[in-house]
């Protein structure tokens, strides 16, 4: 898709953890870890890994949810999306500023 820069956000500090440290290379999940940083390295020029409150990330949890359903290898634009999420975006939002 020509990528080049990507701002990863999660609500699972352990992932963070273990995509920035070499801390999880032995561990069960360390495969995947490993295969995950060096696409990381690999693709893209940069990225960046953030921890989110996971109240701000309905949003994202829907996305993803809808996102599991498509066919593999198609993409979608953002006026492919569903308007039910603006009022998720609109609560995240709001819940962020409090």
């Amino acid at each position: 898709m020509g990528i080049q820069s990507l701002c990863i956000e999660t609500d699972a500090s352990l992932l963070k953890e273990a995509l920035e440290s070499d801390g999880y290379r032995l561990s069960e999940i360390g495969g995947i870890v490993t295969e995950m940083k060096v696409q990381l390295a690999t693709d893209l020029s940069s990225n960046f890994i953030i921890v989110c409150n996971r109240v701000c990330n309905r949003v994202a949890h829907s996305l993803a949810a809808i996102g599991c359903k498509f066919p593999s290898r198609q993409y979608v634009t953002w006026e492919g999306v569903p308007h039910e999420l603006e009022a998720l975006v609109i609560g995240d939002l709001a819940d962020a500023n409090e």
